[in-house]
Parts: C-alpha cells; structure tokens; sequence
C-alpha cells in the first residue's frame, strides 16, 4: 500500500513519489536522498539483488552524490541500507547477497506498506519491508526515516524495528528469529568510489589509521565510537562525506525495555577502501527477535560538503542521545 506524494509548497520539505522510489527534497528544491522500495527504470544501474528499502543516492547540500549502489566487484551492495547475511525463522534467509554469493540462503525483500509525509520540519517516510525466503516471510522490517536540512549538512534520521512476522496459517513458527552473528549487518553505508580521490576516516578524537576490517573476523572490526565519518577529497581539493552516528542503546534493550535479547556490544566493520561502514550489534552474537520484542536500531546520517564537521557531529549525537 502506498500514499499519495507530500508535495512541495512554500517553506516546506517535500516527499515526491513514483512507482519505484521516494525523493525526499529540501524546501529549496534540493535532493537529500531518494528512498528505493520498488523495481527501478531499465535505464537506471540496477543492484544484483532482489531488495527494496535503501537509499540512494544520497546527496550533500552542494549536490554531491556520495552512494554507490551498483557496487561493481560487489554488486549486492546499495547506497545505505539493512541486512544481515543470516537469518534463521520459519526458514532460513539470506538478505546481504540473497543467496547469490558467499551465502546461500535465498532472500528477498519487498515493500507492503509506504506512507509520507513532508512538512516545514522535514520529509518522511514510514514504510514496511517482507524480508522473506521464497514464499515465506522470515521477519519483518519497519523503517522510519526522517530528512532535514540544518547547520550546512543533509540530516536523515533512521529508525530500524525488526519484528517477529505477523502468523501464517500452515506454518509453526519458532520461539524467536534468529539475526545471525557477521562482523557486518544492520544499517550499511557503501560510498561512491571515483578514481584520483582519497578517503580519510575520522571519529570523535579525530583522524583514525586502521585497516580494513575483515569480513569474516568479528575481532578485527573497530571499536564502538558515537560516530564515524568517511570523507572523500578529490584532486581539486575540494571534500565531501557521510557519517554514521548511533544511538548508544542499539541493541542492548527490546523496545519494551527489560533483559535484552543479544549482547548489545556494538562494533564497526569498516573498510576505508571499499567506502564501506558498517555498525553491527551483531558482530559476535546472534540476537534473538520475538514476537512483541523486537530489535529496535537509531542512527542518524550526516551528509556534508568539506571536512568532517566534528563539533557538529559531536552535537548531532547528543541530541540523538537525549531525543524521545
């Protein structure tokens, strides 16, 4: 099910809709980012996958585009988006590569639910996501997300609730749905990669110097931070870049509040290189979804021209530390 598109109007953001994607725009008319949740044009570089649910591309203020969601040498990878590679319910599902690659599990992901809306606040989307394996629905996505624009950077507030599948007549379900342990999942960003720029990686102490992290090594992922940021400069000088900041209870408590049902400890797989980053509070452990306890994740996307805003990113993560 889908609503109507939230137009633009004076002194208001807009939502624009189309039979495959939500283009979430500034009052002024500039694109902050574009929300997939069906089948793109034939024209347009499509992913190697069968997913919906992510975003690209996703601009700067000044109208740099700093997602890939193609992916070249790995194409199942798109713009900034969730998955998890494993995961295990009525059946077992793969939503990183789909059963494509590496993984064999079979996966899909489709939309069954959009609504938006835009006001002289932001532009928003609440959408709903199948997560399934063949014809059986394995867990359930919602997403809620928020753009702005404010202090010279693109802001999208992303909230992720995984949930235990609505019941099936023919099919027992289990106890809980499994999101297996890989050193990535969850939300995911894979950047724009353009020959003759450079890319330096920053956190709340500054410029960071580590390797790529493995991907099949929880142990080499970085270690938990507010924030990281991934800024590309090119050989005119001139910079742009994301970051990621997360809100300090992913995974450590069910929406509901109480014992939690992982482990809570967030790291990051990071691979400067690839432009990949890649929060995960399943790196080590698997974390259990049932029914009325879901896996509820809050991150907040910075998009911005220049250097690593740190100071602002600094104040971005506080407000998401103290907003309802």
């Amino acid at each position: 099910m889908t609503t109507n598109v939230a137009t633009a109007a004076e002194g208001r953001y807009a939502a624009e809709k189309d039979a495959a994607a939500v283009t979430l725009k500034t009052p002024d008319g500039k694109v902050i980012c574009r929300y997939v949740y069906g089948k793109l044009p034939a024209d347009e570089p499509q992913t190697a996958v069968p997913v919906v649910g992510y975003l690209h591309p996703v601009r700067t203020p000044a109208g740099q585009v700093l997602t890939e969601s193609k992916g070249g040498d790995h194409a199942w990878l798109r713009g900034v988006f969730v998955a998890w590679p494993q995961v295990s319910g009525r059946k077992d599902g793969g939503f990183w590569t789909c059963g494509k690659a590496v993984w064999k599990e079979p996966g899909q992901i489709t939309n069954t639910e959009l609504k938006v809306e835009a006001d002289d606040r932001s532009a928003r989307i609440a959408a709903v996501n199948a997560w399934s394996a063949g014809t059986v629905e394995v867990i359930a996505e919602k997403a809620r997300i928020a753009a702005s624009a404010r202090d010279g950077v693109h802001v999208i507030d992303w909230t992720v609730t995984m949930c235990f599948p609505d019941p099936v007549s023919g099919h027992a379900d289990p106890d809980a749905v499994l999101l297996k342990p890989w050193p990535f999942s969850g939300l995911t960003f894979h950047g724009r990669r353009v020959g003759g720029e450079s890319v330096a990686m920053y956190d709340p102490n500054g410029a960071v110097k580590r390797g790529g992290s493995p991907w099949n090594n929880p142990k080499g992922n970085w270690p938990d931070a507010a924030w990281y940021d991934l800024t590309l400069t090119g050989r005119d000088g001139k910079a742009c870049g994301l970051a990621i900041i997360t809100h300090p209870l992913n995974g450590k408590a069910p929406a509901a509040g109480g014992t939690p049902s992982g482990d809570g400890r967030q790291s990051w797989n990071m691979n400067p290189s690839l432009r990949f980053i890649a929060p995960s509070v399943t790196a080590a452990k698997p974390f259990a979804v049932r029914a009325g306890r879901p896996l509820v994740l809050r991150y907040r996307i910075v998009a911005h021209d220049g250097p690593a805003p740190a100071e602002l990113l600094n104040r971005l993560a506080r407000e998401l530390l103290e907003a309802k």
